[in-house]
């Protein structure tokens, strides 16, 4: 049982009683704690506990890491906590990315130095300071070995300690292949290097193939075909191919290239090539060797009845996705007797899988693409002319890669307004961008969150009366943004103590015109019906959280007369328009009603409460519905003061009724509609005698503790 009674003003002479009195108490607890009698482990004290977490087991060089570090007081009264984390050698800190969140508690000092992460603060009984941040693996950091990180906090006499321990694993893996293993001087050799990041995180890569003196690059025979992955530069100067890029998660990249062996190399010679890419810094080498020696030819006898000029193989090229995912594919004209072209799309730069022709007629030399919504990743094209049943070569190969419209979806805000926003994975993405907004157009308080590659974000906000905010996120490949996803609408917890008169309480339905609704000076909304018989309903037209959720409230009558009354409406429809209007039609034509009656029965004053579904509203404008709790009385409630007072509402019809900690009346309604309303509001009404004036003191609508 909770029941607060909080006296407003305090004459002097209170004031010295007090002072006289805990003067008088310190004095006996130190004689008693003297004498043994008192002991010392009887006394309240807080207990400090911290926790902490990284969101990887294991994390490449380079790669970026969360670490969360929750601190909690355990214990029965309030305590100063200093913090300290500093990251090890192999860590480093990411501008910007510090979030401190925190319940029954307040920092006074937050600071980031170099990287190290500090606060003081206070932590009430029960509260905790949440730290979160992020990190960046050094480039250099020892695969195969482990780093640890440890934060400290102080503040009960002892140094408390706890670490996050994550292992550096390799990212990439190079493999290189050519066609031929003997060759003769002059010849041609094709070369094959395939680049795989087997990490689970995105990884940077720099690749070089310088040829030996041996060997000659062959203009324009470069291919770099990234899978799930991007390049963003490459060149060919002097017989050196270099590409730098990104790898998704299980990405590739392969790079083809033709060279020419010097033609006066002695028979019996080998030339060797190798293949470097570097991981931030970290290399990784391949290579293959052929052997000059003199390769016995084949000769094949070919009789033609005439012969012809072949057709040449087209070149093509590609456009950058735009952000609907469309994009153009076109390719250079060819000379000769062509009827058409024919051109393939696949999701493998062999062609083997999810095919698509197209077959266009000879004055065509480009198609536009577009795939709404497309699978993210990889779309590869050929074309070739074709003179009747007669096809020339294919052209080159040209990758698309296209970012998929995302899925965005967000939990329940919990009980502390906790909530956590995640996303499809799109592989070979840059990095994810997340909107949260105030405005469903995001025209106006935008705040933007990198989250690297990572496909979630938690989010914690103060309990306030602005619940509403809305969410987007979008993949960016190389600089180029992919489409938003569907804007996401997320109802946080709600909390009113009344100090601004900026919240919306206002009246939504009544009976009557002689009302007032005040926001006072001491922080109360104030409720008055001037006549008998009358009954107002005042709400801010916010909605509250999902279920299953709790509304507390502190409320008291002044000067109360016999059956003067206040309450609590849940459940509430509202269609958006103007509330009320004339006829009472838009806001509120159904929702449940809290009612609690103060009676004297010419005896001592006492509370009763009854709880009612109104399903709607007679000729009179009088609420109707059936009665779910009859009037029962409230054996611990305070009649002529401050009371906390608790409804818990349940998917399952369920609704509990408290008085502070104590559960006073338990029902559930088996008729609880589907599509039952988001909003509440306070009730006030009257009897036989008006001047009725009611003060609430705060609400809090919150998701329901997890049990």
């Amino acid at each position: 049982m909770k029941t607060v009674i909080t006296p407003r003003r305090f004459p002097g002479a209170i004031f010295l009683s007090v002072f006289l009195a805990l003067s008088m108490t310190l004095l006996l607890v130190s004689s008693l704690l003297a004498s043994g009698t008192l002991e010392p482990d009887n006394i309240m004290a807080p207990a400090l506990t911290i926790d902490k977490q990284v969101d990887q087991a294991g994390a490449a060089a380079g790669s970026t890491i969360a670490y969360t570090i929750v601190v909690n007081n355990t214990g029965d009264e309030a305590t100063q906590a200093i913090f300290t984390d500093t990251l090890p050698a192999d860590l480093a800190y990411v501008a910007n990315s510090l979030d401190i969140a925190f319940t029954s508690a307040f920092t006074t000092g937050v600071g980031v130095s170099g990287d190290t992460i500090t606060w003081t603060g206070s932590i009430g009984p029960g509260g905790s300071i949440t730290t979160i941040f992020q990190a960046t693996v050094d480039g250099a950091a020892q695969i195969g070995g482990t780093i640890t990180n440890t934060a400290n906090v102080t503040g009960t006499g002892s140094l408390l300690s706890d670490s996050a321990v994550i292992t550096v694993i390799p990212p990439l893996v190079i493999d290189k292949g050519v066609d031929q293993s003997e060759a003769e001087p002059g010849s041609t050799l094709i070369y094959t290097v395939v680049v795989t990041n087997t990490g689970s995180v995105a990884a940077s890569a720099a690749f070089t193939d310088a040829l030996p003196v041996e060997l000659d690059y062959v203009a324009n025979t470069l291919q770099v075909i990234p899978a799930s992955a991007f390049t963003t530069t490459t060149t060919v100067a002097n017989d050196v191919i270099n590409w730098t890029g990104s790898l998704g998660p299980g990405g590739s990249v392969t790079t083809i290239f033709n060279a020419t062996v010097d033609d006066a190399l002695p028979l019996g010679s080998s030339v060797t090539n190798i293949a470097t890419v570097s991981n931030n810094g970290v290399p990784l080498m391949a290579e293959v060797t052929t052997l000059i020696t003199n390769v016995t030819p084949i000769t094949k006898y070919i009789y033609m009845p005439f012969i012809s000029k072949p057709l040449a193989a087209p070149t093509l090229q590609a456009t950058t996705p735009t952000v609907d995912n469309s994009w153009t594919v076109s390719w250079s004209q060819v000379a000769g007797l062509v009827t058409g072209y024919r051109l393939e799309e696949a999701f493998d730069a062999n062609f083997t899988s999810s095919v698509t022709v197209f077959n266009l007629d000879d004055a065509v030399t480009s198609r536009n693409i577009q795939h709404n919504p497309p699978s993210s990743g990889t779309y590869y094209y050929r074309v070739r002319a074709e003179s009747g049943n007669n096809p020339g070569p294919w052209s080159n190969v040209v990758p698309v890669f296209a970012i998929s419209d995302l899925n965005l979806k967000s939990t329940i805000p919990d009980y502390d307004n906790k909530w956590t926003l995640s996303w499809d994975s799109a592989g070979g993405v840059s990095h994810y961008e997340l909107q949260e907004s105030r405005r469903d157009d995001f025209s106006s308080e935008v705040e933007t969150f990198n989250t690297g590659t990572a496909t979630s974000k938690q989010v914690q906000h103060i309990f306030s009366t602005d619940n509403i905010r809305y969410y987007r996120v979008r993949a960016i490949y190389n600089g180029n943004p992919g489409p938003w996803s569907d804007t996401v609408k997320v109802i946080s917890g709600y909390k009113d103590v009344f100090l601004s008169n900026t919240t919306n309480w206002a009246m939504r339905r009544s009976d009557t015109s002689n009302y007032n609704v005040l926001y006072r000076d001491n922080d109360n909304l104030q409720v008055e019906l001037a006549n008998a018989n009358d009954y107002i309903l005042v709400a801010p037209l916010a909605p509250a959280v999902g279920m299953n959720y709790e509304i507390e409230f502190e409320a008291k009558l002044s000067n109360p007369e016999d059956r003067h009354m206040y309450g609590l409406v849940f459940g509430g429809d509202w269609n958006g328009e103007s509330c009320p209007n004339s006829g009472y039609t838009n806001c509120f034509t159904q929702y449940y009603q809290l009612r609690i009656q103060y009676r004297t029965n010419n005896g001592a004053p006492f509370l009763e409460f009854k709880l009612k579904r109104i399903d709607g509203h007679d000729s009179n404008n009088q609420p109707v519905g059936p009665v779910l709790i009859d009037w029962t009385k409230a054996t611990a409630a305070v009649p002529d003061d401050w009371n906390v007072w608790v409804v818990e509402v349940e998917s399952d019809g369920d609704i509990k009724i408290s008085l502070g900690d104590t559960r006073i009346g338990t029902v559930r309604d088996e008729d609880m509609p589907a599509d039952l309303g988001d909003y509440f509001g306070f009730w006030g009404e009257t009897n036989d005698v008006g001047a009725l004036k009611i003060r609430f003191d705060d609400i809090q609508v919150r998701h329901q503790k997890a049990q």
